[in-house]
């Protein structure tokens, strides 16, 4: 075989490598039906809890209780984007940045799409919480006081998700180059993941006091979330291309 018959041969089999990945990444990391699928099942969960629960005292919001495992999943996807994913595509003749920007894509799409069906649970609890009998009672505070504001609802789950999952980039391909960056970047990870959620007052982060500000239900307290989540995506995103774009692939070899 001459030369230039293995240059042909090795650039075919690079195609078809990199049409193969495009394939899985669509089938696999970009299939909404996974998505949908996942939220069925958690969704069948989190109803056979409540309805455990049911026999002790009436619940307040299951769904709204049960909302901190999608934020961790999302933690853990982004971490595996970018620990496992970005060295793969890598191996196979894809340049870092068409890999990042692949990843940023399908960042967008999955917070999107769980952000909607975050949304679509809390609808679903309303229609059985009414038929049974029982009043929906959150208790946190949210951008939204009722589960049929669906504007509301995703305006404050489509950025936390993109939060969630933009950081777990960031500690992948941190801890994919060293260990040291990647524990260095812990405390980091903390306060963009703590900042959105702080100025919202979930849970055991907040409220977070600021002056002057009424940081009831509001338009005032929906800009503000949207800006804080939108600093810890650009911030982690910035970061997380600095690290990749000359990041050392490992190989069997070494």
């Amino acid at each position: 075989m001459t030369v230039s018959a293995t240059r042909t041969a090795r650039s075919v089999s690079g195609e078809i490598a990199r049409e193969v990945l495009d394939g899985e990444l669509r089938r696999k990391v970009l299939s909404v039906r996974d998505m949908v699928v996942l939220w069925v099942v958690y969704l069948a969960v989190v109803a056979l809890i409540g309805f455990v629960l049911w026999f002790w005292a009436t619940p307040g919001s299951m769904w709204e209780s049960a909302l901190s495992v999608v934020k961790v999943f999302g933690l853990v996807l982004g971490i595996y984007l970018t620990a496992v994913y970005l060295p793969l595509y890598v191996c196979h003749g894809y340049t870092r940045w068409r890999f990042l920007a692949r990843a940023a894509g399908f960042c967008l799409v999955f917070s999107v799409v769980v952000g909607a069906l975050l949304a679509a649970g809390y609808l679903v609890e309303l229609v059985a919480f009414r038929a049974l009998g029982w009043r929906v009672e959150l208790s946190e505070q949210h951008l939204f006081t009722a589960s049929t504001q669906v504007h509301l609802l995703l305006a404050e789950y489509v950025p936390l998700v993109a939060t969630y999952i933009v950081v777990g980039a960031m500690l992948g391909a941190a801890f994919y180059r060293t260990v040291v960056l990647g524990l260095a970047l812990i405390p980091v990870a903390l306060v963009l993941l703590v900042g959105p959620q702080a100025v919202l007052g979930v849970g055991q982060f907040g409220p977070l006091p600021l002056p002057g500000i009424d940081l009831a239900p509001s338009g005032t307290l929906t800009a503000l979330l949207l800006t804080t989540a939108a600093a810890s995506v650009l911030i982690a995103a910035v970061v997380t291309a600095a690290i990749a774009r000359d990041i050392p692939i490992r190989t069997k070899s070494g």
